[in-house]
């Protein structure tokens, strides 16, 4: 689990914005951004936390991934992919 976290801070560093969602948080990231790591973690992180939903979002607004839980897991989102600025 250390490892995924810290694996989780580094693919983290190019997000540019943390929006609330309903249910969690919307992390947008710097234009030309790989995603790859990114969805690679979201599979994991399902795999041994089922209660995370993770949606990877490329829209007008940009690259982004969606991180959401039951109401209970709240602060669970936040301490994975940090809380909406």
């Amino acid at each position: 689990m250390d490892g995924r976290l810290e694996a989780w801070r580094e693919a983290l560093k190019p997000v540019v914005d943390r929006t609330a969602i309903d249910g969690g948080v919307r992390l947008t990231f710097a234009p030309g951004t790989p995603l790859a790591q990114v969805a690679d973690l979201a599979a994991a992180e399902h795999d041994c936390c089922m209660f995370f939903r993770f949606a990877v979002t490329v829209d007008h607004r940009g690259a982004a991934i969606e991180v959401t839980a039951p109401p209970e897991a709240l602060a669970l989102v936040h301490a994975l992919v940090g809380a909406p600025s």
